[in-house]
């Protein structure tokens, strides 16, 4: 995709309105919209900041999405994030914990992530996979238990040791095993692998379904890796169940 101008607006997008469910990925993926993402998700979430917030998901996605393009921008926290950004963990202020939406209200309107809870719809705000490991309840589970299945999923079945930062899956992960059953992202979170990671997580992620906004304490200890600062991816619609 050719473009004059780094600006969404340049961005052709408008057949992403129209794309079932199990084409958006991959044809996201066919746009390459990767290769934009330093500059399309700030202002995707800039982008995002101007919406007028209504009573329920669905009404406001349907009110502030009444022309094609807007739709289509829409559509883009429905994408896998990874098809957005191909190195989340190069740049976690925009990876998959990250919900795009409530960060544009939580930096330019100042309003916290708890806020929404109890906010009807709101599965229609937040990419399906991060709202589901949102909305599930944690285990029961201490500092120690934690650390413990760390330890093990950490570890590959041939008994080499798997790094924490890049591991997505923890090993073992099976029937009658505490975490079996739980939301990938979920896991995650509890036990700070991938971007969830100590030493790679970010302020603007959501890493605890019991408090939105908290920021857990490490479960190992770590040391922090310098990193460059970034200045500043069956069709469901909520305008088609009317």
């Amino acid at each position: 995709m050719y473009l004059r101008k780094q600006t969404l607006e340049e961005l052709n997008l408008n057949e992403l309105a129209t794309l079932a469910d199990q084409e958006l990925d991959s044809h996201v993926g066919e746009l390459r919209l990767s290769n934009y993402h330093q500059w399309l998700l700030p202002q995707l979430v800039q982008h995002f900041s101007t919406w007028q917030i209504l009573g329920d998901g669905r009404s406001t996605v349907v009110h502030n999405c009444r022309q094609l393009r807007e739709r289509a921008l829409w559509r883009l926290l429905r994408v896998t994030r990874s098809r957005l950004i191909n190195q989340q963990t190069k740049y976690p202020e925009y990876g998959q914990l990250v919900p795009l939406l409530l960060l544009a209200h939580k930096r330019y309107h100042n309003r916290a992530y708890e806020t929404w809870r109890d906010y009807p719809g709101l599965e229609w705000l937040v990419e399906p996979e991060l709202y589901l490991a949102m909305t599930t309840p944690q285990p029961e589970l201490n500092r120690l238990e934690l650390q413990e299945i760390v330890a093990h999923g950490l570890t590959t079945l041939a008994g080499r040791p798997k790094p924490a930062q890049s591991t997505h899956r923890l090993t073992g992960v099976t029937s009658g095993h505490p975490l079996y059953g739980l939301p990938r992202l979920l896991v995650v979170q509890l036990c700070q692998i991938w971007l969830a990671h100590p030493s790679i997580r970010h302020s603007n992620m959501i890493l605890d379904s019991g408090n939105w906004d908290r920021m857990p304490q490490p479960l190992v200890e770590w040391q922090p890796i310098p990193r460059k600062e970034i200045i500043e991816p069956t069709m469901t619609t909520p305008w088609a169940l009317v």
